[in-house]
């Protein structure tokens, strides 16, 4: 799999929306594919499913991981703008801010800004 730290000037400027589907991710060189791929189709890190009457759950994890990569890739970028689709819950949000920022023992996106869907 091949994740570009961003254009020429090097700036990811990672965009990730918590959608009705699942956690899309985007950067400067354009959205990620299930499974964090570069180009390739579907949403970045799809709903599971909850195993109870709630439905399908956001894949924190997958989202984790899918930061790790970038991360590994762009070392000095620490920012993440997140939107939401309406209607998405608060917490859920919350969660993925949270899943973005650290993975327990480092620092991924920790300077967090929120911004409207377009």
């Amino acid at each position: 799999d091949t994740l570009h730290a961003g254009t020429s000037g090097g700036s990811l400027r990672l965009a990730v929306s918590v959608t009705d589907d699942g956690i899309e991710f985007r950067t400067s060189a354009g959205p990620l594919g299930t499974g964090c791929v570069e180009g390739g189709p579907g949403i970045t890190v799809p709903k599971v499913p909850a195993g109870s009457a709630v439905g399908a759950a956001y894949d924190l994890d997958g989202a984790r991981r899918c930061a790790q990569k970038l991360k590994a890739r762009a070392a000095e970028e620490t920012s993440v703008v997140i939107t939401a689709t309406p209607g998405t819950r608060y917490a859920d949000v919350i969660a993925v801010d949270d899943a973005l920022r650290t993975d327990g023992n480092v620092d991924l996106f920790p300077d967090v800004t929120f911004g409207m869907p377009r």
